[in-house]
């Protein structure tokens, strides 16, 4: 079936003029408990609810929201009967509504209808008056309703997950007064509708585990260790508690992994196997398998198995990708962006991170090179928004904001749709290759503030542009006022583009014969930034004054100007311990302060002897001025 685009009037995740944000709420439990006398399971594409999406500039709508069952999967489940549907649905008022199921997607008749009543901004779950016993044919099953907005303008009513759209279950549909007009929300990088279906009988599927997707780097450098990563779905009525992944690399043996890790009926896993390496040249077809389910064999092996190509080659450098941030203390959806990104970043040493105080206006962070960057947005400016590598990502499902709303990137600027789907574009990123690399070496004079870096590689490649240095100078740990944050006032600022060592687009670089490079800048900082809390990074890029597009960056590279000075409190005074994920500080102090290693403020206490922190990691703990280094584990 040809996909339909999606509409233009889809609000982004941004603060614009005259658009909101796509809201994010938490995700409801909910719980089917069958009949004791019925076997019986749920079946969807969907996981929870995470987003409500609409247009911005709408008051009223007639919608559909629907899923397509096709023929395999019917045959699958041939003689169970539908008997409930579960409809999640965002915060709008819901009138005229019904359930429907037709054989056709545009079929102007259906073979069910049923009146309905939704609740907005749950799960609803709806009896079938005669359940619908499946034949093996496809079929579709949705809802349709009138949605007006509960502010007079602004209509969300679609709720979705925040999983990659399944071509299957993520159609949504809006009646012009003629005929109505479908799309699939993958177009623009949105998730799945959020229905599922009870389906009743005997013969259903008891274990049965589809592999929907695989995720590994597409370019590696010869030797260097590299991950799987995998999400499967349980169709089965059974939950599993674990199952085989086994993995072949090209002509070698398989490896066969087992991941214990529990998943429900109609529930979404997903594994990681790590320490994989290749030591030889070349590119190899992966084949990852779904093996064993709790001992059982599963009873559709036709979905167990996917396949990925690798390149191993030795003249490839490590790569770092270099992401741009755009957010302003003015934006209230920023903080959500913020934590989006370190959730995705926490531990990874893949990405040089910066914040470009620009998009939504400005701020007292501003630097001067942020507000020329906004060149890369091609006219119409938001936030947030983020860039990675300065490369165009609509083919992989990057979306733009325009005065009409979401729409393919047509620049390297792309908006925030869900965290699945960053994760999703940063993973991409990662895995591209680099033919260049980049090192820094740099020193700090203390007394006269003056920093001097020394940048060089090599190429392994002949470039057919001219390339260009760039060097940030980037400052975290900034308390300032943020919209939207839960403090306000009290923000931590992290990743701010102080300033630049070269010029604003990069000082053009020249090569030795055998490839290599070296470049040197100096800089006097400014007192009021603290030199702790600073890093340099440095990154090589083509610039193309004419063309957005062709400003790509070839790889990238980071350091701290200065290691936090680490003065370890002696018992005169406190001392400092953990336990668990619980820190613990004896003695009398009247306050203390526990930063992450990025700089990032993570918790604050008065005089209390322990308090908790929520994840692992290496944190520095500031206690009436003098510092410890402990790790949670």
């Amino acid at each position: 079936m040809k996909k339909a685009s999606i509409f233009a009037a889809f609000a982004a995740t941004a603060c614009l003029a005259s658009a909101q944000m796509l809201q994010s709420v938490p995700a409801p439990t909910f719980t089917y408990e069958a009949e004791a006398s019925e076997s019986s399971m749920e079946f969807g594409y969907c996981g929870e609810m995470a987003t409500y999406i609409g247009w911005s500039n709408a008051a009223e709508a007639t919608l559909r929201g629907t899923i397509q069952i096709p023929t395999e999967t019917a045959l699958r489940f041939e003689g169970a009967k539908v008997s409930k549907v579960l409809i999640a649905l965002g915060n709008t008022n819901f009138f005229d509504s019904s359930i429907y199921i037709s054989q056709g997607l545009e079929d102007e008749e259906n073979v069910y209808d049923q009146e309905a009543e939704f609740m907005p901004g749950t799960w609803n779950e709806i009896a079938l008056d005669e359940p619908y016993t499946i034949d093996g044919t496809e079929f579709f099953i949705g809802f349709q309703t009138t949605a007006t907005s509960t502010t007079g303008v602004g209509l969300y009513p679609f709720a979705v997950d925040a999983q990659t759209a399944n071509p299957y279950g993520d159609y949504i549909a809006s009646h012009d007064g003629t005929k109505w007009n479908y799309m699939h929300l993958g177009d623009a990088g949105i998730g799945n509708i959020c229905i599922r279906l009870i389906l009743t009988g005997e013969g259903l599927p008891q274990y049965e585990l589809e592999l929907q997707d695989i995720s590994m780097k597409e370019y590696m450098r010869t030797g260097d260790e590299f991950s799987i990563s995998g999400v499967v779905k349980n169709f089965g009525a059974q939950a599993i508690d674990f199952y085989d992944v086994q993995y072949q690399i090209g002509n070698f043996e398989p490896v066969t992994v087992t991941i214990d890790n529990r998943i429900e009926s109609a529930s979404i896993g997903e594994f990681k196997i790590e320490g994989i390496s290749v030591d030889t040249d070349g590119k190899y077809d992966v084949k990852v398998t779904i093996t064993d389910l709790d001992g059982h064999a599963d009873e559709d092996p036709s979905n167990n198995s996917l396949t990925k190509t690798i390149n191993c080659m030795s003249n490839l450098a490590t790569r770092k990708v270099l992401l741009e941030q755009f957010s302003t203390s003015q934006c209230s959806n920023c903080p959500r962006a913020h934590d989006i990104l370190h959730t995705i970043l926490e531990d990874n040493d893949d990405v040089a991170w910066v914040v470009h105080h620009a998009g939504y206006g400005y701020d007292t962070f501003t630097a001067d090179a942020s507000r020329k960057f906004t060149a890369f947005y091609g006219g119409y400016t938001y936030a947030p928004a983020m860039m990675l590598d300065r490369t165009n990502l609509a083919e992989q499902g990057a979306t733009g904001s325009s005065s009409a709303g979401s729409i393919p990137s047509a620049t390297p600027i792309f908006q925030f749709t869900s965290e699945k789907a960053v994760e999703k574009l940063i993973n991409y990123a990662v895995s591209q290759p680099a033919f260049v690399s980049v090192n820094i070496e740099h020193s700090y004079n203390e007394e006269t503030a003056e920093l001097q870096v020394r940048v060089f590689g090599e190429s392994m490649v002949e470039f057919n542009e001219s390339t260009f240095m760039n060097v940030f100078i980037t400052e975290s740990g900034m308390v300032n006022y943020q919209a939207g944050a839960s403090n306000p006032n009290d923000y931590v600022h992290n990743h701010a583009l102080r300033t630049t060592m070269t010029s604003t687009w990069g000082n053009e670089m020249s090569y030795n014969e055998d490839g290599t490079y070296e470049m040197t800048f100096k800089l006097n900082l400014k007192s009021a930034w603290n030199v702790e809390n600073m890093e340099i990074i440095a990154f090589v890029s083509n610039y193309n004054e004419n063309d957005v597009n062709d400003c790509i960056v070839h790889n990238a590279q980071t350091a701290k100007i200065k290691s936090a000075a680490v003065e370890t409190i002696g018992n005169d005074a406190c001392s400092v311990w953990a336990n668990g994920k619980t820190i613990c500080i004896s003695g009398e102090y009247k306050h203390a302060d526990v930063y992450a290693m990025d700089g990032r403020l993570v918790k604050s206490a008065n005089a209390m002897p322990y308090f908790d922190v929520e994840n692992a990691g290496i944190y520095l703990v500031v206690v009436d001025g003098k510092t410890t280094k402990i790790a949670i584990k």
